[in-house]
């Protein structure tokens, strides 16, 4: 091979081929970029999931509390200080 193929013709290209590689992994829509996109996204799937496991776990409470009318009665009591007639209050501070 010629001297003048290998300046001109198959350094730019290794040259080229190495600025892409490197672009390629480093830029903003690259490589490493893509990774902690991925990474991320597999996060937030956890996140959501863990959210709706919560969700379903405040579906069946609300659902027992409705079946429960004691808890009902004790909770309307507490928070609201309803009292039944003839029941006499003594609030301690």
């Amino acid at each position: 091979m010629s001297s003048q193929y290998r300046l001109f013709v198959r350094y730019p290209l290794l040259l080229a081929t190495g600025l892409l590689c490197l672009m390629g992994t480093f830029s903003k829509r690259g490589l490493l970029d893509w990774r902690r996109m991925v990474d991320q996204n597999e996060k937030l799937e956890q996140k959501i999931e863990a959210v709706k496991d919560q969700k379903l776990a405040m579906e069946r409470q609300i659902e027992q509390f409705q079946k429960n009318r004691d808890e009902q009665e004790r909770v309307v009591r507490q928070v609201l200080g309803y009292v039944k007639p003839n029941e006499t209050v003594i609030e301690f501070e």
